[in-house]
């Protein structure tokens, strides 16, 4: 449940006024399923050829390249965020 930790971190971070209750659930939210894969990017800002929005762009097309391969395997897939509140 380590991560459930990070992601209520997370959400108490970017919204303050979170209540006790949201948190708990976001705690939890890792054990919703067999099996969960976590997906990031750390940008370079200070890349001279490449702004961060295309860094980013390429981490969102490499993920979603890696959902449509798992779904062509058979696998259900479905790309969620955890936004605030």
């Amino acid at each position: 449940m380590a991560f459930g930790g990070v992601l209520a971190a997370s959400l108490a971070a970017r919204a303050s006024g979170t209540p006790p209750e949201r948190l708990a659930a976001e705690r939890t939210k890792p054990l919703r399923t067999l099996l969960l894969i976590a997906a990031s990017a750390a940008l370079r800002h200070d890349h001279p050829g490449v702004p961060a929005w295309e860094q980013e762009a390429a981490a969102a097309a490499g993920t979603t390249n890696f959902l449509n391969a798992l779904y062509t395997l058979g696998f259900g897939c479905a790309w969620l965020s955890s936004g605030a509140p």
